[in-house]
């Protein structure tokens, strides 16, 4: 990863990197900005099953996420 540049990721996918020496943590005193996930899909009243079912496994994931790592 040395000379890729700074980036603002989240903890669950940098924990590891950190911990074995591959990536190093820069700006710890600056605050991450508030940040959303959202899901676009085309306009109607009803999404299709596949596209509700996805919506559905993201709210599941991420929010195990957001329930492990406190975002």
């Amino acid at each position: 990863m040395a000379g890729l540049g700074i980036a603002a990721l989240p903890d669950f996918l940098t924990d590891v990197p950190i911990a074995e020496g591959t990536l190093r943590q820069v700006m710890a005193d600056y605050p991450s900005p508030e940040a959303g996930i959202y899901v676009v899909r085309p306009p109607g009243g009803i999404a299709p099953r596949k596209v509700r079912a996805l919506i559905d496994i993201l709210i599941e994931w991420f929010g195990a996420i957001i329930a492990t790592f406190g975002w």
